[in-house]
């Protein structure tokens, strides 16, 4: 009988530990397997969800500018206006996840949505383009994960570094700028999503992936309540903030003068950058022992409207953002 009762609590058990996703490549700050970690610090396997009082990148911002030629170094390089993509390493069923970016005001925006099926495998690859007018030089990327079945938050965040695009590449048709905060919830900020239903994310931005592995669900039912700002971070907090990054220790980078030329082909970047509904092409080149969660051939658009989304409310009038990161190592907005 004890057996019994041991081997019925360890299944319901069992399934709840299976939730997390982190990014593997590139390798996050303080990762176990970061090459840049020193003996002196303590490694992070990521296991554990976040936190409130971790959020954002459960602290660790501080090493890009306390140690950048060390355990806060880029660990790689990308380009504006050219793929980008993330391998993640994990277990969990599904659920849905935000790649973000430093960006204006010590914020972290949003580049990509993938809503369902995201850590449905090991070493997943979730493919992304960086948009042309991005941030360059020393900068955070960021992957927060919702998974399925769990109101658990687990966020990775690298040092990368983000070279300028090329000087030919089209202007983009929405700003930097105008992409959406980063979405947060669960930190005792007021809103909390439904375990049963993969997010569908109040504000996904102009590029995001749907490929839900449950039946696609109404957004107003996957958030319950009104998500704040945590820390000073997401959910419109840049929105109302007023702080500079002036004083950041990196020197502030220019991006590139760019040359208006005719949009490239899909050939020639896998996606329609005209649409920013488009869904890119599942031909990037990528580890062979991947998944890569693009397995659309066609243009997908988002079922969001702006008069029905509930969005985040956390800037509103009345909530005035405070960012406890002050010196967050980013680059002002491209100025067009």
């Amino acid at each position: 009988m004890h057996y019994t009762i041991l081997f019925i609590v360890l299944a319901l058990v069992a399934p709840l530990t299976k939730a997390y996703q982190t990014m593997r490549i590139p390798n996050p700050l303080r990762y176990t397997f970061n090459a840049y970690m020193d003996k002196n610090t303590t490694r992070d396997n990521y296991t554990l969800p976040l936190t409130a009082n971790q959020f954002p990148c459960k602290g660790y911002l501080s090493d890009m500018f306390t140690d950048p030629s060390g355990i806060g170094r880029a660990v790689t390089t990308y380009q504006a206006g050219r793929p980008g993509w993330v391998i993640l390493t994990g277990e969990s069923l599904s659920g849905s996840g935000q790649v973000s970016m430093s960006g204006n005001n010590g914020s972290l925006t949003v580049i990509h949505s993938f809503e369902g099926n995201v850590g449905t495998s090991d070493q997943q690859q979730l493919d992304f383009m960086f948009p042309v007018d991005a941030p360059t030089g020393p900068v955070v990327l960021s992957f927060t994960y919702f998974p399925l079945n769990s109101t658990q938050v687990f966020q990775s965040c690298a040092a990368i570094e983000l070279l300028p695009a090329e000087k030919n590449a089209t202007a983009p048709t929405i700003p930097f700028a105008s992409r959406p905060d980063i979405f947060i919830s669960d930190m005792n900020n007021s809103c909390t999503r439904n375990p049963a239903k993969e997010v569908m994310f109040p504000d996904p931005g102009s590029d995001f992936t749907m490929n839900h592995t449950v039946p696609m669900a109404d957004e107003v039912d996957t958030i319950i309540g009104t998500c704040l700002p945590v820390n000073g971070f997401g959910n419109g907090a840049k929105d109302n903030t007023t702080k500079t990054i002036e004083s950041s220790p990196f020197p502030t980078t220019t991006s590139s003068e760019f040359v208006s030329q005719p949009t490239p082909t899909a050939m020639e970047y896998h996606v329609s950058i005209s649409s920013h509904h488009a869904i890119p092409i599942g031909d990037f080149t990528r580890r062979s022992n991947t998944t890569s969660i693009y397995n659309y051939t066609h243009t997908l658009t988002h079922t969001h409207t702006s008069s029905a989304k509930p969005r985040p409310t956390g800037a509103r009038n009345n909530i005035i953002a405070t960012n406890t990161y002050p010196t967050l190592p980013i680059s002002q907005d491209g100025k067009w």
